[in-house]
């Protein structure tokens, strides 16, 4: 009974240590991922545009740039949910969750966007949280991601994001 005890405590110091090796990126859910959606669209609701780009990484985020953009058509109602997955578990967005999100921007136009959460090493970021802006990832590798703002995304019907120029796509998980 008490090696039982011993080895359930030196397995949870086990877990616990993985946190501190270099790298390491707690998982992003599902509601996780929902709660920074919803986060957004509160932002977005208060007219705090600028406040948005908190949610993104400091460093190589286009939020700014895509806010520039995309705030004529600032969106009143809330996005919905088309479908979700996990990230692969490489990558730079390793370990994330993608919300497929859809909608319709304030001049009555429909949207379509993939909204990725996930933990930076810092803490958990969204890639672009203008969720309105039409992103999707382009092609995604273990060593780098790209993007395009063009509302266009089959992410929900294939599971699998584009590999890069053309090569074999990257499962998602469920």
């Amino acid at each position: 009974m008490i090696r039982r005890a011993v080895l359930v405590v030196l397995f949870g110091a086990a877990l616990g240590g993985c946190a501190l090796l270099p790298g390491y990126r707690p998982a992003v859910d599902v509601a996780e991922a929902q709660s920074l959606l919803e986060r957004a669209f509160g932002i977005v609701a208060a007219d705090r545009l600028e406040a948005l780009c908190d949610l993104a990484p400091p460093e190589g985020s286009t939020c700014h740039d895509t806010l520039e953009v995309a705030t004529p058509v600032v969106p009143h109602t809330p996005p919905r949910i088309r479908c979700s997955a996990r990230l692969p578990d490489f990558g730079p967005l390793r370990f994330g969750t993608v919300l497929v999100v859809e909608g319709t921007d304030d001049l009555g136009e429909p949207y379509a966007s993939e909204f990725y959460a996930y933990h930076d090493g810092d803490a958990v970021r969204v890639l672009d949280p203008v969720y309105w802006a039409g992103l999707r990832v382009r092609s995604y590798t273990a060593e780098s991601v790209t993007w395009a703002f063009d509302g266009t995304t089959d992410l929900c019907e294939t599971g699998s994001l584009p590999g890069e120029g053309g090569g074999d796509p990257v499962p998602l998980g469920g």
